[in-house]
């Protein structure tokens, strides 16, 4: 729903990382703080139409009530759907479907 919808804080230096929350000057990681993969810069295409994509945020939980957002941290895994195929599906509603976006459908 909103572009570029993630958050990647890039550290110039090697930070330890630990899970206990009485540490100091470490990376503390839990369910907010967490490492992720990156695609390398080699790969062209970071998603296949059909392969399954994962999405998880604290978004809304009904696109029709704006002050519906979890309070949760959720997760849900989709197939991935044709970008032009989703573009055209929103264009009536006038919701804008960029390239930082990915869409998918139903299983």
């Amino acid at each position: 729903t909103f572009d570029y919808d993630v958050s990647l804080i890039e550290i110039d230096q090697c930070v330890p990382v630990n899970t206990s929350k009485t540490a100091t000057n470490e990376i503390v990681m839990s369910h907010y703080i967490r490492p992720i993969c990156l695609p390398s810069s080699s790969n062209s295409q970071l998603y296949n139409v059909n392969s399954i994509g994962v999405a998880a945020g604290w978004g809304q939980k009904n696109i029709l009530k704006a002050s519906a957002f979890s309070e949760a941290l959720r997760k849900v895994e989709l197939p991935i759907a044709n970008t032009q195929s989703c573009r055209n599906h929103f264009a009536p509603l006038h919701w804008v479907v960029t390239n930082q976006m990915f869409c998918t459908r139903d299983g």
